[in-house]
């Protein structure tokens, strides 16, 4: 007779997993470090330089200067661009994980705040790019893709009214959803500001005459201008 077997011992892959993304998470940190190391010495590099330029003649032509100022612009802008994904990404990160509950702050906001040195505004938006990422999922995708910036991003946030509750707030982000192919259309042709707007308009519709029975509602067709003069037929 055989003798009898304990219970099989089994690994736990998931865990595993789980773990290996966390403690990768720590080289992701230590890789941000050296990259803001390596900012900080480019910063001070351009201040000098910006110094130097200030107090020499130019021998470049301006068309030339023009360019190559214009070039260090762009380089910002996207640098800028790609910093506002790490801050979105590392916070939502950070209240997953319980972080500014443990620092003793109440309110993910404030912790932003103190912790970054960011407005209560700016970090505002920050928190609310996780309810956006719940949901309108297409949006976000399209701010995490550099489609568009931070601030179109949070336009977005606040479309939909806070009034709003159960039901009516469910049909809402819903129809709201369903326009996401838009707002993102929207947000690539015009500014912020613009796009802000735009939003806005959206909500004061959703607040005056509510979600609706789309059920019964007749169909509708319209046709609109965009900003830079294109005409939409939806």
């Amino acid at each position: 007779m055989s003798p009898m077997k304990g219970p099989m011992l089994t690994s736990t892959p998931a865990v595993s997993v789980v773990d290996d993304e966390w403690s990768a998470l720590g080289g992701d940190a230590a890789a941000v470090d050296a990259l803001v190391a390596q900012l900080d010495v480019l910063s001070g590099r351009l201040v000098e330089r910006r110094a130097a330029l200030r107090s020499t003649e130019h021998g470049s032509s301006t068309t030339v200067r023009a360019g190559l100022a214009a070039d260090l612009s762009a380089a910002a802008a996207r640098l800028r661009r790609l910093a506002d994904v790490v801050t979105v990404v590392s916070t939502q990160i950070a209240t997953d994980a319980c972080v500014p509950l443990n620092e003793g702050m109440r309110s993910d906001r404030k912790w932003l705040a103190v912790h970054s040195g960011l407005s209560h505004r700016d970090a505002s938006a920050v928190v609310r790019s996780a309810e956006v990422e719940q949901r309108f999922p297409a949006v976000a995708d399209a701010f995490l893709e550099g489609e568009i910036v931070l601030g179109h991003l949070d336009a977005v946030a606040g479309i939909i009214p806070p009034s709003l509750k159960g039901d009516e707030l469910e049909l809402a982000v819903e129809i709201v959803g369903d326009l996401q192919g838009r707002l993102i259309e929207v947000a690539q042709e015009s500014s912020v500001d613009d796009f802000a707007t735009f939003c806005k308009k959206i909500r004061r519709r959703l607040e005056q005459d509510g979600p609706g029975d789309r059920t019964v509602d007749p169909s509708t067709v319209w046709i609109e201008q965009t900003f830079d003069g294109r005409w939409v037929l939806t």
